[in-house]
């Protein structure tokens, strides 16, 4: 269960910086670095600083967290 404690305003960003959560998640992206960027682009529009959400590749499931988004915002479009 979620509840919208707050609307804010959602952005377009200009980059996002994320961080694989676990070991098994980084190798796995490491493996896959050609795919994972059109993977990513299909798979999520909205983001917010701290967000930890998986992303399939390979059919191989990881999670990766937010860490920094430009402009410095809480949330954005992609």
């Amino acid at each position: 269960f979620y509840e919208i404690v707050e609307q804010t305003e959602s952005i377009p960003c200009e980059s996002i910086t994320f961080a694989p959560v676990s070991v098994d998640d980084w190798e796995i992206l490491q493996k896959n670095t050609e795919m994972t960027e059109d993977v990513f682009l299909h798979q999520i529009r909205i983001l917010s600083l701290d967000l930890i959400f998986p992303i399939w590749i390979s059919g191989l499931c990881i999670l990766l967290r937010v860490v920094d988004i430009e402009p410095k915002t809480f949330a954005a479009v992609i």
